[in-house]
């Protein structure tokens, strides 16, 4: 296990311990928020989350990346070529643990990634790549005011790479994912690799 994931342990513990204590916690029910997000399962973007009940919320995370190269096409010329990958999350999260300032969950999510286009001209992957993981995240979300909050994640993280290769980049996988492949990671992420900053209305 590596120094940051350990400590990554050692601080969700201990803020286990201290927001178990009697305090009034933070009342999110009915509360809605949005903001930017990666999570375990290697989506990016902007996230939307929504707390129908004091500790049961929902998450969406959604992004996007295009990109360019100077390739060739089937007779040697040289052209521009595109590729497009398009990832979405859905999830939802229990609130084991609430204090007055954070409050430390698990939940359940699955993230997609579909792919367009091919990525490079000496092993071009097939326009219809497809990667589905599922994530079991522990987070600790901390508020820094009434409306804004910053969270951290860790967790256990199911990656099904398809045979056409990984269309969704998750942390610490560069050199692991092969096509037509089944990674289970356990401890998935860091604090830079899964952070959430999140605005509530």
């Amino acid at each position: 296990m590596s120094l940051k994931r350990l400590l990554l342990s050692g601080f969700l513990c201990l803020v286990w311990a201290i927001s178990s204590n009697p305090v009034g916690a933070k009342d999110l029910k009915g509360r809605a928020g949005v903001g930017i997000e990666q999570t375990l399962g290697g989506v990016s973007g902007l996230t939307l989350r929504y707390w129908p009940a004091q500790a049961f919320g929902i998450s969406l995370t959604a992004g996007a990346r295009i990109s360019s190269y100077d390739g060739l096409d089937a007779d040697g010329v040289a052209e521009v070529k595109y590729a497009s990958i398009v990832t979405g999350s859905l999830g939802i999260m229990y609130n084991l643990a609430q204090s007055l300032h954070a409050n430390l969950g698990v939940g359940l999510r699955v993230a997609v990634g579909f792919q367009s286009g091919e990525t490079n001209d000496i092993v071009p992957q097939d326009a219809n790549g497809t990667q589905i993981n599922f994530e079991i995240p522990i987070q600790l979300e901390f508020f820094l005011s009434d409306s804004f909050s910053v969270s951290v994640a860790t967790g256990v993280l199911f990656a099904l790479i398809p045979e056409e290769g990984p269309t969704l980049q998750v942390e610490g996988h560069e050199k692991l994912e092969r096509g037509n492949s089944t990674i289970i990671d356990l401890g998935a992420g860091s604090v830079s690799g899964t952070l959430g900053v999140v605005y509530y209305f």
